[in-house]
Parts: structure tokens; sequence; C-alpha cells
């Protein structure tokens, strides 16, 4: 089954285009503060989708926030759009990178949308993010946002 699982690994894009407008620059405190309030919204939305689904809840890891949100903002300053950063890295890197060493590392990414609603909706709306954000396999998740409206989420198992 968790073989079956790295299939999904890849998970289909939310993208209007493939195109993402170049973004550069610090973050306001503004922008952190909606950052912080907005990955939060997102975490407590899935959460509440995996109960009502009849899934496990996932607790919240500071390690796969910190990759969730370094992807987010990686994508938002050099501008693209993709699990794969220029630079080659995929998700099991990134988590590496944060200090999370997993057997199960899964990742949705959104663009352009306003709300952790919308994002949250989108993504259950969507078959790859839907079996994401509902695998059975998975019992930590990190949640991260750039300015620009980049979305993370990262789903894993830690161990093995």
């Amino acid at each position: 089954m968790v073989r079956a699982v790295f299939a999904v690994v890849a998970a289909v894009l939310l993208c209007a285009g493939s195109a993402v407008p170049e973004i550069t620059g610090r973050m306001s405190t503004k922008q952190v503060t909606v950052s912080a309030a907005s990955t939060d919204e997102i975490a407590a939305r899935v959460n509440a989708t995996r109960r009502s689904k009849g899934r496990a809840t996932l607790t919240r890891s500071a390690k796969l926030d910190k990759a969730a949100m370094g992807h987010a903002r990686d994508m938002a300053r050099r501008g693209y759009f993709s699990h794969k950063a220029p630079d080659g890295t995929m998700p099991r890197a990134r988590t590496l990178r944060a200090g999370y060493r997993a057997c199960l590392v899964a990742e949705n990414i959104a663009y352009r949308w306003r709300t952790p609603e919308q994002v949250v909706t989108d993504w259950m709306n969507s078959p790859k993010h839907r079996e994401i954000m509902l695998l059975r396999e998975v019992t930590e998740f990190g949640v991260g946002y750039a300015s620009g409206d980049f979305w993370v989420l990262v789903v894993a198992r830690p161990g093995c």
C-alpha cells in the first residue's frame, strides 16, 4: 500500500497558467501576521476535513511547517510554481533539509487562491489533492504560505 502512495506524491497542480510573475523583496510584518493566520486556518481546515471523512487528524510539525514555508517563499521569490524547485529539489529533500526524517512525504501546492477556504475546497475538488489530504498512512503535516498567494501543504509519516 505504501508503494502505491508514492505514485500520488506528484500532485496535480492548481494553477490558472504556468507562468508565475517574479516576486521579490522581504515580507512585511503585516504579511507575516497574515501568513501565520492563513497557515493556521489551512491546518484547522485540513484536520476538520479529515475528521469529516473518517480519517485521523494530523499533528502539526514545526519541521514540516519549515519545509512548507520555505518552499512557498522560494516559489514566490524565484517566480515558479512546481513541486520541483529550479535546483531540482523535491518535497522529500526539503523535509530532510528542515530536519525531518520521513518514510512517506506528499505535497499539495496552490497558487492564486486568496483564502484558506478556497485552497482547501479546491484541493478537495481535485482527486489527486484530495487523496493526499486524506492519506491514511500520514500522521503529521506542515503548512506554508507566501505573499503572492503561494500555498503549500506537506503531509508525512516520520521514521520507518
